[in-house]
């Protein structure tokens, strides 16, 4: 299984700069990602990106995260598949789960924007993971509640679910319902899982 702050391919060549400073490049853009740790313990970050747009600066403000584990979420990925570059930065940290902010290059402006409708879908999703070679976005959650799997296309501006797979097990951890959704048709099995099997949908 893939690590939570695995929320893209490996696209960029990374490049790790000294003391809470990051520089990450793919295909023209730079991203340089500074972090700093608050008085109460927070982390506090700020993007500078280079590439279509000229220069932005992007500020992510207070993240419940480590400088370190935020500056290594920093990924250049064309995560809405429309051929230009997009910027990742993590935003919430669990014990199962990340969640990212996405900040989409938009063509008609030049700038990076992580307000749109598509931006903030993408933002909400649980561990996603981008393909722009298969042009999907799979998500998912290890049990051993409620595991989860679901692949993602995107219809313009607009997610929607290719497939997905959950597994039901509100009362007991590992006895439930795996349903199994695909093109409109969905198929329920009931299973009692080993006691180490987390993920009865697959792992990433």
């Amino acid at each position: 299984m893939s690590s939570p702050l695995l929320v893209a391919p490996l696209l960029a060549a990374q490049l790790v700069t000294p003391a809470h400073a990051r520089e990450v490049r793919a295909r023209g853009i730079v991203v340089r990602a500074t972090a700093t740790t608050t008085d109460d313990g927070a982390t506090r970050g700020e993007l500078e990106i280079r590439g279509e747009g000229g220069v932005q600066h992007v500020e992510l403000g207070r993240r419940e995260v480590s400088p370190e584990m935020l500056l290594q979420s920093i990924d250049i990925v064309d995560a809405n598949f429309d051929g230009h570059l997009d910027v990742v930065a993590i935003r919430e940290f669990g014990a199962k789960w990340s969640k990212v902010d996405v900040y989409l290059f938009d063509p008609k402006t030049h700038r990076y924007t992580a307000t749109s409708a598509l931006s903030r879908a993408l933002s909400s999703l649980s561990n996603p993971k981008f393909d722009p070679t298969h042009k999907i976005i799979t998500t998912y959650d290890i049990g051993p509640s409620n595991p989860s799997r679901i692949t993602y296309g995107i219809d313009g501006s607009r997610l929607h679910t290719l497939d997905s797979c959950r597994f039901v097990n509100p009362g007991a951890s590992h006895v439930g319902t795996l349903i199994r959704s695909h093109g409109g048709e969905s198929t329920y099995t009931h299973l009692r899982l080993s006691a180490g099997d987390l993920e009865p949908c697959g792992g990433i």
